[in-house]
């Protein structure tokens, strides 16, 4: 995680990525939420997505739309 935090500033150190563009809009969010979403590693048997969640959410939406409450 330590490389890819320097990588990414090293992106903008360097003026390799237009802070501006989609990708340096991207880095840019990365980095300024790098402890949240680094978070993951510190915490034993945490899911690397929320696939769950959103399947459910899901389920429930459709549920709400058919005019079943």
């Amino acid at each position: 995680m330590d490389e890819l935090h320097n990588w990414l500033q090293e992106r903008f150190d360097q003026k390799l990525v237009e802070p501006n563009s989609s990708l340096g809009e991207a880095v840019t969010q990365m980095l300024k939420h790098w402890k949240r979403l680094t978070r993951f590693p510190e915490v034993p048997g945490a899911p690397l997505d929320n696939n769950l969640c959103e399947q459910t959410l899901k389920m429930a939406i459709r549920h709400g739309r058919s005019g079943v409450y």
